[in-house]
């Protein structure tokens, strides 16, 4: 009895181990993806996406060709993004894939155009997204965007 006991209690610090790593290395990936989106590396980015990966929005679904072409335009745009904050909220992990609710907060400067003056904007957005282990790496395969607020010099400006 002891002996299972003792395997038991062995094999769930493996379990939360394993865990704890995921996360950590989920946690990895998505500074690793911040810093890119920050310098307009649409290369990493698409890098870091599952082959299906999907972008469910309000508007409907987007493949990985529809969302990084889109996400192209959006970086062509005259911003400078200053600050990336994020954080993982509810974590699971189930054998090769993990569902994290996410918290992204975004704030960029950008020159009016029509006061000539630099304008902030902040960008809060909510998800619950889906990694795919694949080899060593994991793969974003999944974003469902939730709650999304934006403000133009302190002003709200959300749809």
């Amino acid at each position: 009895m002891t002996t299972r006991l003792v395997a038991l209690t062995f094999a769930a610090l493996v379990a939360t181990n394993a865990f704890a790593d995921s996360k950590a290395e989920i946690g990895a990936s998505y500074t690793k993806f911040n810093n890119a989106l920050k310098a307009k590396d649409l290369k990493t980015i698409g890098g870091m996406l599952a082959k299906d990966f999907t972008w469910k929005d309000k508007s409907g679904t987007e493949n990985k060709t529809q969302a990084l072409a889109k996400l192209k335009k959006q970086l062509n745009l005259p911003f400078t993004v200053k600050k990336i904050e994020h954080t993982m909220g509810g974590f699971s992990e189930k054998g090769n894939t993990a569902s994290v609710k996410s918290k992204t907060v975004m704030t960029a400067t950008f020159t009016n155009p029509n006061t000539k003056k630099t304008s902030t904007i902040v960008s809060t957005s909510e998800s619950t997204d889906t990694w795919q282990k694949s080899g060593n790496t994991w793969l974003l395969k999944g974003v469902v965007e939730g709650k999304n607020t934006t403000t133009l010099d302190g002003k709200s400006i959300s749809g």
